[in-house]
């Protein structure tokens, strides 16, 4: 009896590795990933410091990280939320042996507003950000990276993204606007709208752009304020060919009228423009900003002091009315 009560464990211990092999154990290899936000804003150009890496009390910058396997299905996500640009999340997780690719978004929202609607992340091929159709200034800046990911059981490895800004950002300039009395607001038109971009299944963009055949869409709208020489906003687009761009001014009458010659552009994905109407000298500016540090647009195009700046309107819809 005694050796029997003895052998019973073997016997049991034998069984198991026999109904065992190693291609059973699934091994995880521990993952640390950083998520830099401070790339989507610091190759754009600012008027004054902290325009865009700042976002203002009331508001969350949200920075998204969703990882995918081989068949492009969410393995895992994490989110952190934060006051500005300037904070790096940081996640560990521990992951089998194999190739992902790690998305990392960020995203601006308010305690009553949505500058974007994100859907259908559970994949990469469903992956979908839509515009809620909003102006939104600096607020509405989307950044966006795909990052391929390679997961080995030899040892743990750190990972850094540098989040890109999705799009491009145009800084936009009313100056001189005491010329008239009789003005209600001023603003920028557009042909084009960014809608919304989908995911293909390597993490790379496809963007859908909506085209008129008239300037509906109001990219900047600022409320004229006699206390001010002029003011100035951003606007956030998708890349884009062939975009038509005028400013215009609403009239206290209730009637619009076109300001300048507008122009046609094409819209590239990371850079910064200025666009810029003199109310005064009827002189307009449409530049690509170039330079490698910041701020480094001409001096002598921002002579005027007292510009009104307004970062968010966010509650003004894109569609022209």
């Amino acid at each position: 009896m005694k050796k029997l009560l003895y052998c019973a464990p073997i016997l049991a211990l034998g069984m198991l590795a026999a109904s065992c092999s190693n291609e059973d154990i699934t091994v995880e290899s521990a993952v640390t990933i950083k998520v830099n936000p401070a790339t989507v804003v610091s190759s754009l150009y600012e008027r004054t410091p902290g325009d865009l890496s700042s976002i203002g009390r009331g508001y969350t910058l949200n920075v998204d990280l969703f990882i995918y396997n081989e068949a492009g299905v969410l393995v895992t996500s994490t989110s952190e939320q934060y006051s500005d640009y300037t904070h790096v999340m940081s996640t560990s997780l521990k992951l089998p042996a194999g190739d992902y690719t790690a998305v990392a978004m960020t995203h601006v929202t308010g305690s009553n507003i949505n500058y974007w609607n994100i859907a259908g992340t559970d994949r990469l091929d469903t992956f979908t950000v839509t515009d809620e159709g909003y102006i939104g200034g600096n607020r509405k800046i989307l950044g966006l990276s795909s990052y391929a990911l390679k997961v080995t059981e030899s040892n743990s490895r750190e990972h850094s993204i540098n989040v890109q800004c999705a799009g491009a950002v145009a800084f936009i300039n009313i100056q001189n606007w005491n010329r008239y009395s009789n003005i209600e607001e001023y603003k920028l038109l557009a042909n084009k709208s960014c809608d919304n971009l989908t995911l293909d299944s390597k993490g790379q963009p496809t963007y859908s752009v909506e085209t008129s055949q008239n300037l509906q869409w109001r990219m900047f709208l600022m409320d004229y304020n006699p206390d001010y020489s002029g003011g100035y906003s951003y606007s956030f687009m998708f890349p884009c060919t062939n975009i038509s761009l005028r400013f215009a001014a609403k009239l206290t009458s209730g009637s619009s009228v076109y300001l300048g010659s507008g122009c046609v552009a094409d819209i590239e994905k990371g850079k910064s423009y200025i666009f810029r109407y003199d109310v005064t000298s009827e002189q307009e500016d449409w530049l690509i900003y170039n330079g490698s540090n910041r701020p480094a647009a001409p001096t002598e195009s921002f002579e005027v002091d007292g510009l009104l700046y307004c970062p968010g309107s966010n509650s003004v819809k894109i569609a022209h009315k």
